[in-house]
Formats: C-alpha cells, sequence, structure tokens
C-alpha cells in the first residue's frame, strides 16, 4: 500500500491512539491501586495513557507541518511487516508473563521489538535484549516492587 508521508503519519498516529485505548480499557479490569501501593494496572495505565499522547502529538505534527506539493507526490510504502512483530512481541509478553515469569516475557518481547528492525546482527540484537531485561528487571524489582514473579518456575 502506498500513502503520502502525511497520511502515513496520521495513520500512524491514529493506530498508535488506538493501542493506547485498548490497553486503558483492558487495564480497568485490574485494580490500579495507589500512588504509594500500586495495583497491577496502574502501570500500564500510565504508559497507556503516554501511547495516547504520543499518537496526538504525532498526529498533530504531522497536520501542522508544512507540505509542499513535491512531499506530497513522493511516497513511503507502509511497512506492515514491523507493526505485526511488535503486536506479536505484545502477545507473547501476555501469554508468557504468567507462566514463564516476568523476565523470559520482557526479553521475549523486548527480542520481538528489535526483530521489527532489519537492521544488526542476531548477536548484537540477542545482547541488547539482555541488557534491557536487566535494566526493567532491576527497575520492577527495586523501584515499583510489582508483585510479579521474576521466573514463574520458581
Amino acid at each position: 500500500m502506498k500513502l503520502s508521508s502525511k497520511t502515513g503519519d496520521i495513520a500512524g498516529g491514529v493506530i498508535t491512539i488506538g493501542i493506547g485505548v485498548f490497553f486503558l480499557i483492558y487495564s480497568f479490569s485490574y485494580s490500579a491501586g495507589e500512588l504509594v501501593r500500586m495495583g497491577p494496572a496502574y502501570f500500564p495505565r500510565i504508559i497507556a495513557i503516554a501511547v495516547i499522547g504520543l499518537g496526538i502529538v504525532v498526529i498533530a505534527t504531522a497536520r501542522k507541518s508544512a507540505q509542499s506539493d513535491d512531499d506530497a507526490v513522493r511516497l513511503i510504502s507502509l511497512d506492515l511487516s514491523s507493526a505485526v512483530k511488535l503486536a506479536a512481541g505484545l502477545a507473547a509478553f501476555a501469554a508468557i508473563i504468567e507462566v514463564f515469569g516476568f523476565v523470559p516475557a520482557v526479553f521475549v518481547a523486548a527480542l520481538a521489538a528489535s526483530l521489527a528492525r532489519g537492521e544488526g546482527s542476531l548477536l548484537s540484537k540477542l545482547v541488547i535484549c539482555a541488557a534491557i531485561t536487566a535494566a526493567v528487571t532491576v527497575l520492577n524489582v527495586l523501584v515499583f516492587r510489582a508483585p510479579v514473579p521474576l521466573i514463574g518456575w520458581f
């Protein structure tokens, strides 16, 4: 599918808002808790609201930017494979966290995100995913103190 860059940005913003709204609505099936004692939905709600805000910024930027005639003629292709890989990573995170725990779920989600970009070797992607997993795990344990098992089979 071919779109102008302005139309592609607006479509990307709408898709981003849709994803944020979906996760925001889904998070209401869990308890949010309080700032001092966060529930399982507290952080996902904050992230969902941030994603919705990001989508709004993308749409506003696309609408505000002055598009020249040359830019309107320039066509870009919409790469759906990256979006599918990211969605698969989110679905895998949701499926894995209950059975295998937080650490494997974060690693798989980070790996799916890195595979959505075609650049880099597999080894570099695995190293980056391991670093992201370590950093997110440290944040989860030390800062958020979320009651999620790190490894599900222990």
